[in-house]
C-alpha cells in the first residue's frame, strides 16, 4: 500500500498546477455554454431560409410580368422569337421587311417597332446608309446589316443562290459627295481636315480591305481625329460596293493576315480549321472556330467567299 500511496502522492507544486488546468478547463467550459445561450448566431434557420426563398420567387416573377407587359406595350403585333430562331445575315429590303424578317436578323423589339412606325408613318429608306439612321439600332448592328441592303423599286427580288454575286447599280456621288471606294488623293483633299497624309491613308486602308462596305470604316483609318470625321461622314457615299472577297478554302495564312481585320493567330486557325476538317462548306462555318470572336466575324463576313 506504501508503494501505491508513493506513486499516486503528488507535490506541492505538482497539486498547485492541476488545481489551476481544473480552473482553466472549467473557466473554458462555461464561457462555452455563454457563447451558445447568448451570443447571436450567424446561421440562418429554416423558417428564414423559407421565408427567404418565398420573397425571391416573388420578386423574379413579378419581374418577368413587367418586363413582358412593357414589351408588348411597345408592338401589339410583336411575336417573341423562338428560342431555336438563329440570327443570320441575309439580304433584305428594309421597306418590305416583316417583323420576322427583323427577328432573324437580330434586331431588338424596340428597334423593330421603331421601324415599323417610322414606315407606317410614310417614311421611305432610300440607300443602304440610311439604316444607320434608325434610333436604338446598335452601331456594330448597322454596321453589319448595311452590305445586305438591297433597296428595290416596288418590285420583287429573286432569291439569291449560295454565295452568289450581288451586281448593283452604281450610285453616282451629287455635287459636294464623294464616293471613297472610288476617290483618289485629289478627291479626299477636298473634304475639310483631310491633308494629303490622311487621304494616302483612307486608299491605302481601302486596299488593303478590299473597298468599302460602310461609311463608318472610315473611322477606321488610322489617326483619323472622331471630330475629322464627323465633319466629311455627310458627304461620302459608297456609290460602288464592289467588294474584294478572300476565298478561305484556298487562301494562305499569309494572305488571309494581310487582311486589317484578321490577326496572324486567327489567319492559323482559319487555315488549321480547313486542313483538320476539310473545305469550309460556308462561311459560317468560322463561327465553329473558338479563336475568331463574333465582333470579328461580323466585320470581316463581307470579304469572305466559300469556292
Amino acid at each position: 500500500m506504501k508503494i501505491i500511496s508513493d506513486y499516486f502522492s503528488l507535490t506541492s507544486k505538482e497539486r498547485k498546477g492541476f488545481t489551476v488546468l481544473v480552473i482553466l478547463i472549467a473557466i473554458t467550459f462555461t464561457f462555452a455554454l455563454l457563447m451558445g445561450r447568448f451570443w447571436p448566431q450567424t446561421g440562418i434557420t429554416p423558417e428564414q431560409k423559407e421565408k427567404y426563398e418565398s420573397i425571391m420567387v416573388s420578386l423574379e416573377n413579378s419581374t418577368k410580368d413587367s418586363a413582358v407587359e412593357e414589351e408588348f406595350a411597345i408592338d401589339q403585333d410583336y411575336t417573341p422569337p423562338a428560342h431555336n430562331v438563329r440570327i443570320e445575315n441575309f439580304y433584305f429590303d428594309p421597306n418590305t421587311a416583316s417583323t420576322r424578317d427583323w427577328q432573324r436578323l437580330g434586331l431588338r423589339p424596340k428597334t423593330i417597332a421603331t421601324i415599323q412606325k417610322y414606315i407606317v408613318k410614310g417614311g421611305r429608306f432610300y440607300k443602304p446608309a440610311d439604316l444607320q439612321k434608325i434610333y436604338g439600332l446598335p452601331k456594330h448592328d448597322a454596321e453589319r446589316l448595311v452590305p445586305y441592303v438591297r433597296i428595290l423599286n416596288d418590285r420583287p427580288e429573286a432569291p439569291l443562290a449560295k454565295n452568289t454575286e450581288v451586281k448593283q447599280t452604281r450610285t453616282f456621288p451629287t455635287p459636294g459627295e464623294i464616293d471613297v471606294n472610288q476617290a483618289d488623293t485629289i478627291g479626299l483633299k477636298s473634304l475639310p481636315g483631310i491633308g494629303p497624309a490622311f487621304a494616302r491613308r483612307i486608299i491605302n486602308f481601302r486596299n488593303r480591305l478590299g473597298g468599302f462596305y460602310s461609311i463608318h470604316q472610315v473611322s477606321e483609318v488610322y489617326g483619323l481625329p472622331d471630330s475629322t470625321f464627323q465633319k466629311i461622314k455627310n458627304r461620302l457615299i459608297i456609290g460602288s460596293p464592289s467588294i474584294k472577297k478572300i476565298d478561305i478554302n484556298n487562301a494562305t495564312a499569309d494572305e488571309l493576315k494581310s487582311h486589317p481585320y484578321i490577326r496572324y493567330s486567327i489567319a492559323n486557325a482559319i487555315v488549321n480549321y480547313r486542313e483538320q476538317h476539310g473545305p469550309y462548306a460556308d462561311i459560317t462555318d468560322l463561327q465553329k472556330i473558338l479563336i475568331v470572336p463574333d465582333s470579328v466575324y461580323q466585320k470581316l463576313f463581307p470579304y469572305l467567299i466559300v469556292k
